[in-house]
């Protein structure tokens, strides 16, 4: 799916999108005829779940990690309220 559509199933908007892309933590392919991005179910899910970390005001690195299973859900959470 395009951009738009990314767009209107995750809440977020491009510019969040991109810096998430930026900060590696999706990685869309490419469509090889026009370069555009196609964002997968993956990539979507993905959205979703930093969306409500970052809502928790949940670090980028620390997502990444969570992200990467660098780790659990969990050990995030409890890293999350020592802050």
């Amino acid at each position: 799916m395009k951009m738009k559509e990314a767009e209107a199933r995750t809440g977020l908007d491009r510019k969040n999108i991109r810096y998430y892309e930026r900060q590696r933590l999706i990685s869309p392919n490419r469509n090889p005829e026009n370069d555009y991005r196609e964002y997968s179910d993956k990539d979507i899910k993905q959205l979703k779940v930093i969306k409500v970390l970052r809502k928790l005001d949940m670090p980028i690195e620390e997502i990444r990690k969570l992200l990467n299973h660098d780790i659990t859900l969990s050990d995030a959470m409890e890293f999350q309220k020592e802050r």
